[in-house]
């Protein structure tokens, strides 16, 4: 399984950034976007993530002639694994996974002999906060790009939703929050992060009209408060993978494959990292192709690095211990869980187009103008 990094993808869309900012390049930049900064040459750039919005939900989901689709570019592939905590570092970091080490949802330490969710701090199987306050944070450290900016003079800030302190409570919130930067041109560097649509999916499900209802609600509120951008501003709304409908299989309920772990799983449901007892590898290897082997391709930890699965670049120190001995990743529409309280009707993370295509949407209010 080769994975392509020359292709246009979301590290290339970073360092593009980068570049405009004269920060240090990490990898190529991608050439069509620096042509639009460049024609443009704006005194600001801002940055919408929303999480969950792929190729797919836009062709699927959005209105026909709404805002996400006219301004549509074109799409590129993120990194794998498609999920938030190793794409949007990616673009934050300018890095890809490999290097930056954020590999999925949560990954195990051994050190401490704990799986803890990235982003909380908690433990995965346990369902409880972690002792040792950001040690997720303080053991895989990342420089954002707000961080780098802020560090060379360049005045750059966020906006997040309401889990951080000062927060947005709503989409609208955060479409009024961007325009009010713009309009006051602060910050040359504004990243906006909205993660509420991929929670929708991961509870309803893609198709859901609960989904739809939702995206087609941002279509509007975009396309009613983004023209009251300054003409200065450029904006560049972006995603960190899409989603697809999946069907939930429980791998406490197969005794073989359990008998054959040293530890549970970490990773994703969709990009799974399996640790093997001792004398066990080839009963795990033929068990897992018999019995998942039509929805998931099973790779070693030497696969995965010749491969090149994670990205290029130096591998972060702990990079190796996260991707444990067998990296198994889903080509079809099953997701592999522990138990039933882990079930979502909506996923990610696994090597589907769906799942890998994310949209490239540039607007500044001059173009409006020229139409």
């Amino acid at each position: 399984m080769k994975m392509d990094w020359k292709k246009d993808n979301l590290v290339h869309i970073a360092n593009s950034l980068r570049a405009y900012y004269h920060l240090p390049l990490f990898h190529k930049s991608d050439e069509q976007l620096d042509q639009w900064l460049q024609e443009r040459k704006p005194e600001q750039i801002i940055v919408l993530l929303i999480d969950g919005l792929g190729k797919y939900q836009i062709e699927q989901l959005a209105k026909a002639k709404g805002f996400l689709k006219q301004h549509c570019k074109r799409y590129v592939e993120t990194v794998f694994p498609p999920t938030t905590a190793a794409a949007t570092t990616s673009f934050l970091s300018g890095k890809y996974p490999c290097e930056h080490g954020w590999l999925g949802w949560q990954q195990y330490f051994e050190e401490i002999d704990e799986h803890l969710v990235m982003f909380l701090n908690r433990s995965y199987y346990q369902k409880k906060p972690y002792w040792q306050p950001h040690y997720t944070y303080e053991h895989v450290a990342v420089n954002s790009l707000v961080q780098d900016c802020l560090a060379n003079e360049i005045w750059a800030t966020e906006i997040y939703p309401a889990f951080r302190k000062g927060g947005v409570h709503s989409f609208k919130e955060m479409c009024q929050r961007i325009v009010k930067e713009s309009q006051s041109q602060r910050a040359s560097c504004v990243y906006a992060y909205w993660d509420e649509f991929d929670d929708c999916m991961h509870h309803y499900g893609v198709h859901a009209a609960e989904s739809k209802a939702m995206l087609e609600n941002y279509d509007e509120l975009m396309a009613h408060y983004f023209p009251s951008l300054s003409a200065k501003s450029a904006l560049l709304i972006i995603a960190d993978h899409g989603q697809i409908d999946v069907t939930c299989r429980c791998m406490v309920q197969d005794e073989q494959l359990m008998r054959c772990l040293r530890r549970l799983p970490s990773l994703e449901g969709r990009a799974l990292s399996f640790s093997i007892q001792d004398g066990k590898h080839q009963m795990f290897k033929e068990h897992f192709q018999e019995k998942y082997g039509n929805s998931f391709i099973l790779l070693s930890k030497a696969e995965v690095l010749q491969d090149h699965i994670f990205g290029e670049g130096n591998n972060h120190p702990l990079f190796t211990s996260f991707i444990g001995d067998y990296l198994a990743i889903a080509i079809g529409d099953e997701q592999l869980i522990y138990d039933d309280s882990y079930a979502v009707k909506g996923s990610h993370a696994g090597y589907t187009k769906e799942e890998r295509m994310i949209p490239i949407i540039c607007f500044q209010k001059e173009d409006e103008a020229k139409k």
